[in-house]
């Protein structure tokens, strides 16, 4: 039931037992060498991140076109080009400003939390 609480005391011990930076890579490194920790690197930045990142557009821009149709389902190349759009949006706004960032994220939390 509490596995969440077991995973946060395991973290914690670690991090109390390896004192440096780099989170999940260092432990690996440190238990298994430097090949586990490249390849956890490796398919955190190659596969985890870009995948969180297209799931989210996707998720927003199906949420987007529920207005739009709300009694059927929407056309899928609608939902695929909105997200493309909105990926573009965000890479934009990440790109030319950290200070647009920050409030993009804010914006974002206080739909999240009035949804």
């Amino acid at each position: 039931m509490f596995v969440f609480l077991q995973g946060a005391l395991c973290y914690a011990e670690l991090g109390c037992s390896y004192v440096s930076s780099g989170g999940d890579y260092t432990y690996l490194r440190v238990a298994f060498g430097n090949f586990m920790g490249f390849l956890r690197v490796w398919i955190e930045v190659a596969l985890s991140r870009p995948m969180i990142v297209v799931l989210s557009v996707l998720t927003a821009s199906n949420y987007l076109v529920y207005w739009f149709f709300p009694t059927c389902s929407p056309p899928d190349t609608l939902v695929k080009v909105l997200s493309l759009f909105l990926l573009l949006i965000v890479g934009f706004i990440n790109l030319s400003s950290a200070a647009w960032t920050n409030r993009l994220h804010q914006v974002c939390n206080y739909f999240k939390i009035g949804n």
